[in-house]
């Protein structure tokens, strides 16, 4: 897929996944701030380091950043799958959808 897009990436099918940053997981009544990498819908992966939420964590934020599908897994109209399966994986990450 790199040779069509001009990204690379370690091929993982494992994306569906968040990262949570807390200042105390304990502590109730903070604000969250959930952040969605754009990636233009062809790469994206949270655990570059620039997207470290520390900083905010160490401020009183529980941060939340979430992965999802992207490129033909996440956009690509295939039959029998629903469209737009990367916005549904948002969708589903917010816990607004089933």
């Amino acid at each position: 897929m790199s040779s069509l897009t001009g990204h690379t990436g370690d091929g993982s099918e494992d994306c569906l996944t968040l990262n949570v940053w807390t200042p105390d997981p304990g502590r109730a009544g903070l604000p969250v701030m959930v952040w969605i990498q754009g990636g233009t819908y062809l790469a994206n992966h949270t655990a570059n380091p620039h997207y470290d939420a520390a900083l905010l964590a160490a401020a009183g934020v529980v941060a939340v950043s979430i992965n999802y599908r992207v490129g033909a897994d996440g956009f690509a109209s295939i039959a029998g799958a629903p469209d737009n399966r990367g916005i549904l994986d948002q969708i589903t990450r917010l816990g607004l959808g089933p």
